[in-house]
C-alpha cells in the first residue's frame, strides 16, 4: 500500500482544515515564551549534493501574546527548500513569532560507531542558520548522527538521527515516447503519449517520508509564467527549484513508481517541431527524525489514508491552539543539568533532526510521432515553412 500527497500546478488541492487563522481566545499560550525551535537536516547523495547540511536555532512565542507580530517569510542562507518549509510554514500555521539566534554552540557528531566518527562545530552563516561550511563531516548512508545544541544560557539539547540506506534509481539518459494526434473539443490539435514511461524505485530502509520532484525545461510555459518571473529556489539548482509537480510519500511499501508522459497543445506559440524536454528528477528519502507535520514546498496538500489522519491532527492542533502538539511531535530532547533526557512534558523545545538520502537524475524526453506533423500544422495555419 502506498500513501502520498501529490502537488501539481495543474491539479491543486488545498486541505482547508490546516488553517491556523481561527481565533480561540487568549486563554492559554500554545507554546511558552521564547521556546527553543531547533531543526536540522543531513543530506547525502551518490549523484551530487545540492546543499550542505544546516541547522536552525531560534525561539518562538505565541503570536497572540506578542506586540508587533511579524510573520516569518524567509531565513537568509537556509538553502534547503524542504528545511525552509518546515520552519517557515510551521511558524505561520501555528501563528508563532520567530526570534533569531546567533550565539548557540551547534555540534554534529558521526557517523556514530564508526572509525570515521568525529565532532564538527557548525559555523553561523546568518542569524539562526548554522552549517558545516567546510564540509568537514563525512555523511554516509546507513549511519547514525548526533546533534548537540548549547544555548548561551547553558541549556542543552540533543537528537540522534539515521541516514536512510543507499539506493539507486535507473533513469535512461533519454526517453522516447510514442505520441498520437488528438484534438480538444473545439478541434485544437494536441499530441499525447500512447503510454507512460514508468520509473520504479525502492524505498531505502529506515525511510519515513519521501519527496519526489519533477522539473522540466518547459515548466515556464506550462505554468504560464511571464518572462520576468523567476522560479522559487532557482538559485539552488534545477533539481530543487519549484516546477510543475512535487509529491510527498509516506513510505509504507517497498517499491513504487513515478510516470513520465507527453501532453502538448500544438497551437502553443512556444511549440517547436523539434521540441525535446529536459527533465530533472529528485528523489529524497527522509528518516523518522522528520516530525509528522511535514510541510510541502508549495504548501498545497491532498491527503488521504494515513496522511489524512496526520493532517487532521495537525490542522486541529493549529486551529485549537493545542499547547501539547508541537512538543509531542518534536524529535529534539532537552538535557537536564545532571545529564539526563527530560520527559516530553517537562522539556521546553520543539523541532526535529533528520537524515536523508537523495537521488538526482536528468533525462531528455522526446516524441515519436505516428502522424505527419507538418501536415497537421499546415492544416491549422501553424506551419511557417
Amino acid at each position: 500500500m502506498r500513501l502520498r500527497i501529490f502537488l501539481s500546478a495543474v491539479t491543486i488541492f488545498t486541505y482547508s482544515c490546516v488553517n491556523a487563522t481561527t481565533e480561540v481566545g487568549k486563554t492559554h499560550k500554545i507554546i511558552p515564551d521564547k521556546t527553543p525551535f531547533i531543526s536540522g537536516f543531513l543530506d547525502v547523495s551518490n549523484d551530487t549534493t545540492h546543499y550542505h547540511p544546516q541547522v536552525v536555532v531560534g525561539y518562538v512565542s505565541d503570536a497572540r501574546f506578542v506586540e508587533n507580530y511579524k510573520e516569518l517569510k524567509n531565513l537568509t542562507s537556509l538553502y534547503s527548500p524542504t528545511h525552509l518549509a518546515q520552519v517557515v510554514f510551521t511558524s505561520r500555521l501555528f501563528q508563532l513569532q520567530f526570534y533569531t539566534d546567533s550565539t548557540a554552540l551547534v555540534e554534529v557528531s558521526g557517523p556514530l560507531d564508526s572509525q570515521f566518527s568525529k565532532t564538527i562545530q557548525y559555523q553561523r552563516e546568518s542569524n539562526s542558520v548554522y552549517g558545516d561550511v567546510n564540509s568537514q563531516l563525512k555523511i554516509l548512508p546507513g549511519h547514525r548522527y548526533k546533534l548537540n545544541v548549547t544555548l548561551v544560557d547553558g541549556r542543552k539539547f540533543e537528537s540522534i538521527t539515521y541516514i536512510p540506506e543507499e539506493v539507486d534509481i535507473f533513469i535512461p539518459d533519454s526517453i522516447g515516447l510514442k505520441v498520437q494526434l488528438k484534438h480538444y473539443e473545439d478541434g485544437t490539435p494536441r499530441e499525447e503519449s500512447e503510454s507512460h514511461f514508468w520509473t520504479k524505485f525502492e524505498f531505502p530502509e529506515n525511510t519515513f517520508i519521501s519527496e519526489t520532484q519533477k522539473n522540466s525545461s518547459i515548466d515556464r510555459e506550462l505554468l504560464f509564467m511571464e518572462p520576468w518571473e523567476s522560479f522559487r529556489f532557482s538559485d539552488r539548482s534545477s533539481f530543487l527549484r519549484t516546477g510543475l509537480s512535487y509529491g510527498a510519500w509516506l513510505s509504507e511499501s517497498d517499491i513504487d513508481s513515478v510516470q513520465t508522459g507527453w501532453w502538448i497543445n500544438l497551437t502553443e506559440p512556444w511549440f517547436r517541431k523539434d521540441l525535446i524536454v529536459n527533465q530533472w528528477r529528485r528523489f529524497s528519502f527522509y528518516s523518522n527524525g522528520l516530525w509528522r507535520n511535514h510541510q510541502a514546498l508549495n504548501n498545497r496538500i491532498a491527503p488521504f489514508g494515513n496522511w489524512e489522519d496526520i493532517y487532521l491532527e495537525y490542522g486541529e492542533a493549529a486551529n485549537q491552539k493545542d499547547s501539547t502538539y508541537l512538543k509531542r511531535v518534536s524529535t529534539i530532547d532537552e538535557i537536564s543539568p545532571d545529564g539526563e533526557i527530560l520527559p516530553k512534558d517537562e522539556a521546553n523545545v520543539i523541532g526535529f533532526f533528520a537524515g536523508s538520502f537523495s537521488v538526482y537524475k536528468k533525462t531528455v524526453v522526446y516524441p515519436i510521432r505516428n502522424f505527419d506533423l507538418d501536415s497537421v500544422l499546415t492544416a491549422h495555419g501553424l506551419n511557417d515553412d
